[in-house]
């Protein structure tokens, strides 16, 4: 079921892509002057990563994740020409707060069913499919609610805005990830200092915080302890150990590694005292390893 489900979903995902392709070319409701340095450095960066990509360690692994890459980016480009006036971004803003907003709630609530003992997992076969990647998704939403909530006067749904944040720390929370601790705790800081009403919001996040934390299981505690004593922790050294990895493929290739390099082949002639071999989860290191210092 799971395997027809997917088949399914990426299905209707061409659909939906070829359909707003076709659309993209055939209306003439698009902006133009698209060539702003932002957009122009993204340019040079994804043809940086084209060209990099025959002189991949792992050629043909490194193939399915640019095509991924740049399937993405032409989508972002189209958004970029079609969406630019406030009540489109607004519906794009909606729309994306509603795609990640379904795990964020349900993982929400599944924390707080079980006491936040066990682990909040992201869709399967999805980027965000991890633990980790879901965590910091979720966080990267929460601002966005943030912001559709100011837009709204109507009480109730101002309130029910607050109760789908709580919800999206709380799943982030649950997802026992120590670098969605670090990231909800900046991103929180952001807001207070960025918000009018800095007293009352640092109020709420404190009731928040210390009700989230309080009834999460002595586990949870001990691995988030480890932030302290990161020296002890074998998962958070060979993350470090993963970084001088690829300094060194940097180092020595002007092109990288390539997407997919994380093996222990690399490992042995990069850096062959690491204690593990794991991806970088820094996306400078993680660039930096894959694409060289150009990149």
């Amino acid at each position: 079921m799971p395997a027809l489900l997917f088949v399914v979903l990426a299905l209707v995902s061409w659909i939906v892509g070829g359909a707003t392709l076709a659309g993209f070319i055939a209306t003439k409701d698009k902006r133009g002057g698209l060539l702003i340095p932002s957009s122009s450095m993204l340019i040079v960066f994804i043809l940086w990563m084209v060209i990099v990509w025959p002189f991949s360690f792992y050629r043909d692994a490194a193939w399915p994740m640019l095509s991924q890459i740049l399937k993405i980016q032409l989508m972002i480009f189209v958004a970029m020409a079609l969406i630019y006036e406030r009540k489109q971004i607004e519906l794009l803003v909606l729309t994306i707060v509603a795609s990640l907003g379904y795990y964020g709630i349900k993982g929400g609530l599944f924390t707080i069913m079980t006491g936040g003992g066990h682990r909040v997992w992201g869709p399967s076969g999805t980027f965000i499919e991890g633990n980790n990647e879901l965590a910091l998704a979720l966080i990267t939403v929460i601002p966005l609610m943030r912001y559709l909530q100011l837009q709204t006067k109507i009480v109730w749904k101002r309130h029910a805005w607050s109760g789908a944040m709580f919800l999206m720390a709380a799943s982030a929370v649950g997802s026992h990830s120590r670098g969605a601790l670090l990231a909800i705790g900046a991103m929180t800081g952001l807001l207070i200092v960025r918000s009018r009403n800095r007293f009352g919001l640092l109020v709420l996040a404190g009731v928040a915080a210390f009700f989230l934390v309080s009834f999460m299981p002595a586990e949870w505690m001990s691995r988030m302890n480890t932030i302290q004593t990161y020296e002890e922790d074998t998962s958070a050294m060979s993350r470090l150990d993963a970084w001088t990895m690829a300094f060194n493929v940097a180092r020595n290739n002007v092109f990288g590694g390539g997407f997919e390099m994380w093996s222990p082949a690399t490992y042995a002639e990069y850096y062959p005292m690491a204690r593990l071999v794991v991806v970088a989860h820094s996306i400078y290191f993680q660039v930096l390893g894959e694409l060289g210092f150009i990149g």
